[in-house]
């Protein structure tokens, strides 16, 4: 299902790539009867998967974080950067 979604990607549907079911079949290469175990938690206000899944030549495991856009990634979220708001103490 995935794979059809990366042909012909727009801007506008590129969100749909990279949903967490995508990232799994992108990562993973899923094959039918390989169990796969995801163990949802929250880090730092942030939404985070863990997956395992027994692989040919072993377990293997993988975190995916929730970017700001709602996506899907193997990377966290860049932390916010202080920002000044001298806008709001202007006279």
């Amino acid at each position: 299902m995935c794979a059809d979604l990366h042909e012909g990607v727009t801007q506008m549907d590129s969100h749909a790539v990279k949903s967490l079911r995508c990232q799994l079949e992108k990562w993973l290469a899923r094959t039918p009867g390989v169990p796969m175990h995801l163990t949802r938690f929250i880090v730092r206000r942030r939404r985070c998967v863990r997956v395992e899944s027994i692989q040919e030549r072993g377990v293997f495991v993988i975190f995916f974080f929730q970017q700001d856009d709602g996506s899907w990634g193997v990377f966290p979220p860049s932390p916010a950067a202080p920002t000044m708001r001298a806008h709001q103490y202007a006279v």
